[in-house]
């Protein structure tokens, strides 16, 4: 019995490993555009903290724009998984052609939105010591990087068709290239032209433009059809009513990781436009931790939803053990090397001193334990979504991030010293609390299906 467990275990692993590698070569590609963008705006003048702050002023208004986009991309990769573990190739094809029309349309909506409404809600962001310098320097970063988003839509709309069907792949090739050429573009257009924060925007807007040429090329040659004008009117009434029932509460999910974020940036900003610089840094590096988090719990939820589909419930058991501990062990290890190097990476990135004792403290307190909580909620939220109970999986993101995570900041600043500590501590007693909850109500639901 021993063997057989072992025996399913490596199988499990490898497996997830087949599904997540190009997904997560993709996300690095992807966390790249950020990095990039992060390090050489950082440059542009080491000694003006308002430039970095600024760019992390906005950010929740980017992720907010993402996570539209990624609700409506795992409500059509989960549809597609599905069917595809029930081999209905036609309803694959249905999903692919309604999920792109849904994406180029509320790509646009969203665009205009900001465009219209960025400067009220940049003020509405800013903390009490955020300088109006700060804020000019979102604005103008903003405005300039929201077509980008509309080209984003459309290549997530893409990725979802590929990655339910497994070809996970071609995911991370065009996004090796693309990424290549926005590391090209970002010091022309920053420095070369002399554009600033705004040359580092239009070098990401032409990067993802390249990239939906690149994905649509592949997405043809896959065997999902050519783009015709024609199917930009055609919707599937059915599969829209299923895609927004998984999808909205996949995007109320990363809305409310949005909202959270704005949180922590008012809660940071109140203390100071250092602890804002500090803190900026410190995030836009703890997504390399999240990264191989993120990828592997989709290749785990592909694996579940294609098991789902075909009825296989106690697959989905195993399954579920065995790749929240692997991705839970890579994450183990990935956290350590952050606190092991993390003086080497942020010396580099400012010469404040006071800026680099915030973010050290911040890595040593936290990084590890919120890590590790992460790894065990997404595996059990994503896992959630993959068998279609979408609800449940935002419900676990909302104690993750937002839900446990104000009240216990505030608790802590009102009964302890207020410190920039309690906030991080708030954040990571809530993401540990959320990751227990997430795992035994998953495996719960899974022996009650079982049953």
């Amino acid at each position: 019995m021993k063997v057989l467990k072992k025996s399913k275990f490596i199988g499990h692993c490898k497996q997830l490993s087949v599904y997540s590698l190009p997904i997560l070569l993709g996300m690095v590609c992807e966390l790249c555009y950020t990095l990039a963008d992060t390090v050489f705006i950082s440059v542009i003048d080491k000694s003006d903290t308002s430039i970095v702050s600024g760019v992390g002023l906005i950010f929740p208004i980017l992720f907010l724009l993402a996570s539209v986009d990624q609700g409506i991309g795992l409500g059509i990769s989960t549809i597609v998984a599905i069917s595809e573990g029930e081999k209905n190739r036609k309803q694959v094809v249905k999903t692919a052609n309604t999920g792109f029309n849904l994406s180029l349309f509320l790509g646009i909506f969203m665009m205009l939105f900001f465009v219209i409404f960025s400067n009220p809600l940049i003020k509405m962001l800013s903390g009490s010591e955020v300088s109006q310098n700060a804020r000019n320097v979102a604005f103008e970063y903003l405005i300039h990087i929201l077509p980008g988003f509309l080209f984003m839509f459309l290549v997530q709309a893409r990725f979802s068709v590929l990655q339910g069907t497994g070809k996970t792949k071609a995911i991370g090739i065009c996004m090796v290239i693309s990424s290549g050429i926005n590391a090209i573009l970002d010091p022309i257009f920053i420095f070369g032209f002399g554009l600033g924060v705004k040359g580092a925007s239009i070098a990401t807007v032409l990067s993802q433009f390249i990239l939906l040429i690149l994905v649509s090329i592949i997405y043809s040659r896959a065997g999902f059809g050519n783009f015709k004008l024609s199917n930009l009117i055609k919707f599937d009434a059915i599969l829209v009513r299923r895609i927004f029932k998984i999808g909205i509460p996949s995007s109320v999910s990363f809305i409310i990781l949005s909202v959270s974020f704005m949180a922590f940036n008012l809660f940071v900003g109140d203390v100071g436009e250092t602890a804002l610089n500090a803190y900026t840094l410190f995030q836009k590096f703890e997504s390399v931790l999240v990264t191989p988090v993120l990828a592997f719990a989709i290749g785990l939820s592909i694996m579940i939803g294609q098991n789902y589909g075909a009825k296989e419930y106690r697959a989905i058991r195993d399954i579920f053990n065995h790749g929240t501990f692997f991705i839970t062990a890579i994450t183990v290890v990935m956290s350590g090397l952050f606190v092991i190097f993390s003086r080497d990476v942020f010396s580099r990135m400012t010469d404040n001193s006071r800026v680099l004792e915030l973010i050290l403290s911040q890595v040593y307190y936290v990084a590890i334990p919120e890590s590790i909580g992460t790894a065990v909620a997404i595996c059990a939220s994503t896992s959630f979504q993959a068998i279609e109970k979408p609800l449940i999986s935002t419900f676990i993101t909302g104690m993750r991030t937002l839900f446990l995570s104000v009240p216990l900041i505030l608790l802590l600043q009102n009964i302890l010293i207020p410190s920039i500590v309690n906030i991080w501590g708030g954040i990571a007693l809530s993401i540990l609390l959320a990751s227990l909850i997430g795992f035994f109500w998953f495996r719960k639901s899974i022996c009650r299906i079982i049953a």
